[in-house]
């Protein structure tokens, strides 16, 4: 009798060990996810994203659509962000996904190397140019969804969403090309135009007092 009562003691305490284990287990997961919600929360509230110009249109092209417009990134605060991946996902009036593309930073020469202006030390606004301008003249540009990952200095990464919602640009006058027969268009506001590429959050620029891109459609 004796030894079946320290048995069952023995037993008990196992179980109790045992429990204590576990919670201490969950507790220690919930504390985590704490603090990664309440840090990714903090990062978002750390870092704004601005479409600019407010009203974007879709142009037509004989074989494409153009949306044109970029973003105005802002970080808040004394943390120090590097912009890792933009990804754009095209929802259509279902907002069912239809098509999405991407920068990231893998491979030996990634393709966000593409957006120069990455990293923000401290407190700090720059002019991201929208990096996917271009969709096929078919498909249906409801939603465009940006998602934008920044990585801090302890390499954990903060995912911030923005959606557009472009509207169909509807020609009310006609015109007509002052010239005859053949012409080199040069330069017109295509992406890599210098047109397109006015940053005027560049200093020289922004102390002229430009708020705005005023020849983005020239």
């Amino acid at each position: 009798m004796y030894n079946y009562q320290l048995k069952f003691l023995h037993q008990g305490i196992n179980f109790m060990l045992y429990l204590k284990r576990k919670i201490m287990k969950y507790s220690i997961g919930i504390v985590l996810l704490i603090l990664f919600f309440s840090f990714t929360s903090l990062g978002q509230q750390q870092i704004t994203i601005t479409a600019r110009p407010q009203k974007i249109f879709i142009e037509k092209g004989e074989n494409k659509q153009v949306v044109n417009f970029d973003f105005l990134v802002s970080n808040g605060s004394k943390d120090s962000f590097t912009l890792t991946m933009i990804m754009v996902s095209v929802l259509d009036k279902n907002n069912k996904l239809i098509h999405a593309r991407f920068l990231d930073n893998n491979g030996t020469a990634p393709s966000i190397f593409l957006i120069p202006n990455r990293k923000f030390n401290g407190p700090s606004t720059e002019l991201i140019f929208n990096p996917f301008t271009d969709f096929t003249a078919t498909m249906p540009l409801n939603t465009l969804s940006y998602e934008f990952t920044f990585a801090d200095n302890r390499n954990q990464e903060i995912k911030i969403n923005t959606r557009i919602y472009p509207q169909q640009y509807v020609q009310k006058e006609k015109f007509f090309f002052p010239l005859k027969g053949k012409a080199l268009l040069y330069d017109a506001h295509d992406l890599y135009a210098h047109h397109r590429r006015f940053d005027y959050e560049f200093a020289p620029i922004k102390g002229l007092g430009f708020k705005s891109n005023f020849m983005r459609v020239s």
